[in-house]
């Protein structure tokens, strides 16, 4: 970026959802999503894949010995949590384990908290719970008989102009 710097960056957060309104209505040169767009006339390309982990609380190692099968029959699924693959992902539980009990949140960051108090489990892509699984807080809950899904970001154009494809090649070298 230290190539661009007389480029101003603005960043506005809104819902995955609302991101292609905000490209098609010219209020944003650029939108990074986790769903793909209604709006046909959007340029659409994905700068991220990243696989999806099950996740627990590290407590006291305890949950290491833990299975799938016994984490999602002791503890509540907190679903909901990201834009795109929550139906499918969710249907695929159910048929697998019945009585999973469910809560959602809306919020990646709640439900990291939540797993860390102990509240439930989760399906989060690895780049938002890597650092907790590093600092030991949260652990990888190993499949067996669930096949995560993988997270894919896409970045949203409706005009891409140099300074965009600049960006846009920023993000896929760092990401």
């Amino acid at each position: 970026m230290d190539e661009n710097d007389d480029i101003e960056v603005l960043i506005n957060v809104v819902n995955s959802f609302e991101i292609g309104d905000e490209v098609n209505a010219g209020r944003a040169e650029l939108g990074l999503t986790r769903v793909l767009p209604i709006q046909m006339n959007l340029n659409t390309e994905t700068v991220h894949n990243e696989p999806v982990f099950l996740v627990g609380a590290n407590v006291g190692g305890k949950i290491n010995s833990i299975k799938e099968s016994q984490v999602l029959l002791d503890y509540r699924l907190i679903t909901n949590n990201h834009p795109d693959y929550w139906d499918t992902l969710l249907k695929d539980v159910k048929k697998h384990y019945p009585n999973v009990r469910t809560m959602a949140v809306n919020q990646i960051e709640v439900t990291k908290k939540f797993i860390e108090s102990g509240l439930g489990v989760s399906y989060l892509p690895i780049s938002m719970v890597k650092d907790e699984i590093e600092a030991d807080n949260l652990i990888e809950i190993k499949p067996e008989k669930i096949v995560a899904p993988d997270s894919e970001t896409y970045v949203l154009t409706k005009v891409e102009t140099e300074e965009a494809r600049s960006f846009i090649a920023f993000l896929k070298e760092s990401l």
